[in-house]
């Protein structure tokens, strides 16, 4: 088994996936000819130009592989109307990291769809088993699947993840009509911070500040003023009175 060099990655093409196959078949063959036709124009942007489906609900897929980070990429077709393809995915089975992928109910075909993703902050680096089981599918309504990608992360100084997208709900970044693209999903466990003011807070402490010392030093010259004038005053009446 390939062990991946730290920070590098591997994609698994689905073709790969097909020879590791249990319990059931990936393959383009029996699908409707509807849904054949609908993904013939995808084909061209996929990873390596292919695709795998899986009609028989209970299919089985085991790959087994070295790294701490995992996605699983696929494909979905507008709803037929029928049952909506869905699988369960995990990695190492007694991890809690499961995760049921129902598709979505979409009006147009979406590539590059995460239906699993898996950091470091989940997973060691070391060899894992990621199960698929395709729970619901049919001609119309395959669970399709684009490739896997293995990862091995290093995390950097700061403790912090460089992982793929973690573990969560999946995402889609590619319409039909429009060319791969990467995305960025949202990652559990991040804390965003709440809005901060734009308001130059520090200018007006600095004038507050300014205006109370102002006041206070006309206060003062004030009071002085009228010590001068008191004792002028003060002294004129005695002299005065003496004369």
């Amino acid at each position: 088994m390939l062990q991946l060099p730290t920070n590098s990655e591997l994609y698994v093409d689905d073709t790969q996936l097909a020879a590791v196959t249990r319990d059931g078949f990936i393959s383009t063959t029996y699908i409707s000819d509807k849904t054949a036709a609908e993904l013939s124009p995808l084909v061209p942007l996929l990873h390596d130009r292919t695709y795998g489906a899986v009609s028989l609900p209970g299919t089985r897929i085991v790959y087994h592989f070295y790294g701490n980070a995992v996605d699983v990429v696929g494909l979905v077709l507008p709803w037929t109307g029928g049952n909506l393809s869905s699988a369960d995915i995990d990695v190492d089975g007694t991890n809690p990291q499961k995760l049921t992928w129902i598709a979505p109910n979409i009006t147009s075909s979406q590539l590059n769809v995460t239906y699993y993703s898996l950091g470091p902050s989940r997973l060691n680096l070391e060899y894992h088993n990621l199960t698929i089981t395709v729970t619901q599918a049919s001609s119309d309504d395959p669970w399709l699947i684009d490739y896997v990608r293995i990862a091995n992360v290093q995390y950097p100084a700061t403790g912090t993840s460089t992982a793929l997208t973690e573990y969560g709900a999946a995402t889609s970044t590619v319409t039909a009509s429009s060319t791969p693209s990467n995305s960025t999903a949202s990652t559990p466990g991040t804390e965003v911070s709440g809005s901060e003011s734009s308001f130059p807070l520090i200018p007006v402490i600095g004038g507050m500040v300014g205006g109370v010392v102002l006041l206070a030093i006309l206060f003062v010259l004030l009071f002085v003023l009228w010590r001068r004038s008191y004792s002028r005053a003060h002294i004129r009446n005695s002299t005065v009175k003496g004369g």
